[in-house]
């Protein structure tokens, strides 16, 4: 919600996970009717509001803001959490025993089950944090048979440049 005209500062409310990940001068993207604006993060509430059970952050707004007016509501994009130079797999490429995630890579043409330590994820990807290194090759599609000591084939694929 944006308030205070002059100065234009967006409150909203993010859980105690987001908050930690949040620092006082951190770059946020604004959109208001379509229209792109930059600002930062200027307070970081340390306490739950009663009203939302949520933390209170406020965010500057910067640059021409004569087309907002005060109590109406943005989207407000930031940056929450990041890896850097991770390893970075297909999700389900990762299967799990009880809480034990591991992975099948290709070890002298068999399968090999490899426990890892899993990082950020989303609906296709997950960062590797431990158990592989770059030169791995993961098994990265299942079959009824996978399971350790099977004899693979590894079909060539366009090397990602990502």
């Amino acid at each position: 919600v944006i308030s205070n005209k002059d100065t234009m500062m967006a409150t909203y409310y993010v859980s105690e996970d987001v908050r930690n990940t949040f620092s006082v001068g951190q770059q946020i993207s604004i959109e208001k009717d379509g229209k792109l604006y930059d600002g930062e993060v200027v307070e970081i509430g340390r306490t739950i509001d009663n009203t939302t059970g949520l933390f209170k952050i406020k965010a500057g707004i910067k640059g021409d803001t004569s087309g907002m007016l005060s109590g109406t509501k943005v989207k407000i994009t930031t940056d929450t959490y990041q890896a850097k130079d991770a390893l970075i797999i297909p999700y389900d490429a990762v299967y799990y025993d009880g809480l034990q995630a591991y992975v099948y890579k290709v070890v002298e043409g068999k399968a090999k089950k490899t426990n890892v330590t899993t990082g950020l994820y989303d609906v296709e990807d997950i960062v590797i944090t431990e158990g592989l290194n770059k030169d791995d090759v993961v098994i990265t599609t299942w079959s009824a048979q996978l399971r350790e000591g099977v004899t693979v084939s590894v079909k060539e694929a366009e090397q990602s440049q990502e």
